[in-house]
Formats: C-alpha cells, structure tokens, sequence
C-alpha cells in the first residue's frame, strides 16, 4: 500500500513539475506566427507609405502643391518609409526566406537618393 501511495505521490510531482516543458514545444510555432503578424503589418505599412509618396509626387506634377510644401512633404515620408524599411530588416528572418537583406548590406541603395534606380515608389506603375 505504501509503494503505491509513493508511486501516485511520485507521478503526480513530476507531472507538476514537467508541464511547463510540455507548453514549449508551442513557443516557437506561437513566436513564428507573431513574427509573421508584425511583418505583414508592416509590410502593408510600407507598402501604403509608397502610395502616399506616390499620391504627393502626383500632386506636386499637377500643381496641386509647391515645390517646398513638396519637398517637406516627400522627404518627411520617406524617412517615414525607411524606419518601416528598417523595423523589417531588424525582424528575424525564417530558414524559409534567407534571402532578406540586412541593414548592413553594403549593396542596398539608399532609399532617399531621387535618383536611384531601386527606388520602390520611383518605379511603381500606378
């Protein structure tokens, strides 16, 4: 009787003391996926921060608005687009997609540069 009361006593403990190791085989699957919510958050960010550079660009060719309103404007939002640009890169990449550059890249283009070639908003079709 007593060897049976050990036994309970003994399973019981170690039950109570394995459970938190047995929630953790999730904490990378739930981390994945909230790395994956930030970086579709953000990406629909940048991507809606494009429209608007894309929007003043248009404005200004119209006339709708001068070249310094235009300026203040555009420069305002791409330092707005970058900090998007850079919170993206300071994601962890997955083993699915390691071909993500990092900030350090020495052959990532400066995105403020109006003439760059890589400018995303410079060479999107409307």
């Amino acid at each position: 009787m007593e060897v049976a009361i050990a036994i309970v006593l003994t399973t019981l403990v170690a039950a109570f003391v394995l459970a938190p190791l047995r929630g953790d085989r999730d904490v990378g699957a739930k981390l994945s996926i909230r790395i994956g919510e930030r970086r579709a958050g953000l990406e629909a960010r940048k991507e809606a921060k494009y429209r608007e550079i894309q929007d003043v660009r248009l404005d200004h060719a119209a006339g709708k608005i001068g070249d310094q309103e235009f300026a203040a404007l555009e420069h305002e939002l791409k330092a707005e687009a970058i900090e998007l640009i850079r919170e993206l890169d300071r994601l962890p990449t997955s083993s699915a997609n390691p071909a993500v550059a990092s900030t350090d890249s020495p052959d990532r283009a400066d995105p403020t540069d109006p003439a760059d070639p890589t400018d995303p908003v410079a060479t999107r079709e409307s």
